[in-house]
């Protein structure tokens, strides 16, 4: 492959002799990934191409030291925001294998120069992604591709399509990926890479749960049941209604218990509008949006309560259930609902009214 103009302009006219010379270095090897293409790499295999470590719009030189040889997809791990890379950027692996060269050994993510360490400091997690399950003392969880392989090209960055699982789910995952292109290369968030070990995550697949939260590509896996809980609520005729009540349950008791509280709402709104200085307008905003936030954290109470004595109901009348993701802990999924609540709407509510006191008393 020749040079081009805009090759010239940005290297000087003594790049295309540079660039074999650093292709002839590097015996026409991938120094990322480790695939070999022969001169004609257009013809037979990858394209190669010669990275600037340190990029010439930094005041990267031309020094052999300052250039590697890459194939195009992994040069475009090294490039995330160039969109000239991301229809070939997918094809990269996602971890730099262990003989790859320190200067562009990458992780195939969003965030240019990623070290394996950052990343994974990145999508470290205190939950699994597909049941839900928090992690506890000394579990172990890992990432997972939660890709398909055969549509590369869709993924500009595909460590960003990764998930946190955790043992009984990897091992459920895993044992049903037919994927040929998958990455059978397991690491755990804390740095750990799983080898043969990876048969003991497949024998807890068992204990991981039935029908996950999140459901997309391969986290969508799922198994028979094991019990006739797991059986009247994801095989049964039943299963419909409760797949409605996991998507809509909170917002029907919500808003329940809005609608039941609107004739003391009404009588609030007049008692506030007439003993402050706020007006109607502004007295109907900040009573129906603090009903809202209240019903919407009472609905989460409520239902997880109920959540937690028919788990403790199931696992009484039922003596064929054995411990596994199902029982998980109903207050911390409670904890967590009730956290997004605070974060996201009464903190925000709270800012609203005194930022609209300061005014009030300018």
């Amino acid at each position: 492959m020749g040079r081009t103009l805009s090759e010239v302009k940005r290297y000087g006219p003594n790049w295309d002799e540079t660039r074999k010379q650093i292709l002839r270095r590097d015996d026409y090897t991938c120094q990322r990934c480790g695939h070999q293409s022969g001169p004609h790499a257009g013809d037979e295999g990858r394209v190669l191409q010669v990275h600037h470590i340190e990029k010439v719009s930094d005041g990267g030189s031309n020094d052999e030291s300052n250039l590697v040889t890459l194939c195009r997809p992994c040069h475009g791990v090294q490039h995330p925001d160039n969109d000239t890379f991301d229809a070939i950027r997918g094809y990269a692996r996602i971890y730099p294998p262990a003989t790859a060269d320190g200067s562009v050994a990458y992780v195939n993510s969003k965030n240019e120069r990623e070290p394996l360490d950052s990343y994974l400091d990145r999508t470290e997690s205190d939950y699994c992604e597909r049941c839900g399950d928090p992690k506890s003392d000394g579990e172990r969880f890992y990432v997972y591709p939660n890709i398909d392989f055969a549509d590369r090209g869709s993924y500009e960055n595909p460590a960003e399509k990764f998930g946190v699982l955790c043992a009984p789910c990897t091992g459920l995952v895993y044992a049903a990926d037919d994927d040929d292109g998958v990455e059978k290369r397991l690491i755990s968030t804390d740095g750990r890479i799983i080898g043969t070990s990876v048969e003991r995550l497949v024998a807890q697949r068992d204990r991981a749960l039935l029908s996950g939260t999140k459901k997309t590509r391969k986290f969508g896996t799922t198994r028979e049941a094991a019990n006739r809980k797991e059986w009247w609520l994801f095989e049964s005729p039943y299963r419909h209604i409760h797949g409605l009540w996991r998507r809509l349950g909170t917002a029907v008791i919500a808003a329940f218990l809005f609608v039941l509280a609107g004739p003391l709402l009404d009588g609030l709104i007049s008692a506030v509008a007439a003993s402050t200085s706020l007006g109607p307008s502004a007295a109907w905003f900040y009573v129906f949006a603090g009903g809202l936030i209240a019903a919407l954290s009472l609905a989460y109470v409520l239902r997880w309560s109920v959540a937690a004595l028919s788990d403790r109901l199931w696992h009484r009348i039922d003596g064929t259930i054995r411990p596994h993701h199902y029982r998980k802990p109903k207050l911390f999924t409670l904890r967590r609902r009730l956290g997004a609540v605070g974060g996201y709407l009464f903190v925000p509510y709270l800012v609203v009214g005194a930022l609209h006191a300061v005014v009030l008393l300018l």
